[in-house]
């Protein structure tokens, strides 16, 4: 969520921020959800584990946690590795969602804390707010594009920016429709031609 590009905390902690916080935040939460498997399997030992499909709440949350674990482990290790910033953020962004909605389940359905009052009414105002928040933001881009056509912020690019396009001749025309049809001036589009 804190990476969502949300206008308002862009403004408020300035993206570089909100990455470090974001970083954070998911260290956090994998070493809370560690601790807490640690202590359930201390207090209850290795052989209590609920491994039943009548324990559902109990499978999701170490299903999530191991989502968890992917998810922090590949954010540390991706420079290490070498994976790709849009391949790593094509799962990254799916599995943080599920990640979020997995963990609401189990607190939801895991006790009987959660069953009514307080703390499952704090459960839903912050799931709530979550799902306000990055929705209308999700739905404002969407709209954007289908109004305009475009990508939001796009139109103040177009206008004042040189294309500067260089390979061979039919990758370079298909790249000047597309960038004419984006809106670019033609005489700002510039091609060099390159061949092998």
């Amino acid at each position: 969520m804190l990476v969502a590009r949300i206008s308002s905390l862009d403004r408020v902690f300035g993206l570089q921020n909100l990455l470090i916080l974001h970083r954070l935040n998911g260290m956090l939460i994998l070493n809370f959800g560690l601790t807490h498997a640690a202590l359930i399997i201390f207090s209850t030992g290795w052989g209590n584990l609920p491994f039943r499909w009548q324990h559902w709440p109990a499978l999701v949350g170490g299903i999530m946690l191991i989502v968890l674990l992917v998810l922090v482990g590949t954010s540390i290790f991706r420079q290490r590795y070498d994976i790709r910033d849009k391949l790593w953020l094509r799962f990254h962004k799916p599995l943080g969602y599920l990640a979020f909605t997995g963990i609401i389940v189990h607190l939801l359905n895991v006790s009987e804390s959660y069953l009514d009052g307080l703390p499952r009414l704090t459960v839903y105002v912050i799931a709530g707010c979550v799902l306000a928040m990055v929705g209308s933001r999700k739905l404002a881009r969407l709209w954007s594009i289908r109004r305009t056509g475009s990508i939001t912020g796009l139109e103040n690019v177009r206008s004042s920016a040189a294309v500067y396009i260089c390979g061979p001749m039919p990758m370079m025309q298909r790249a000047s429709e597309d960038c004419r049809a984006l809106g670019f001036l033609e005489k700002k589009i510039f091609r060099e031609r390159f061949q092998l």
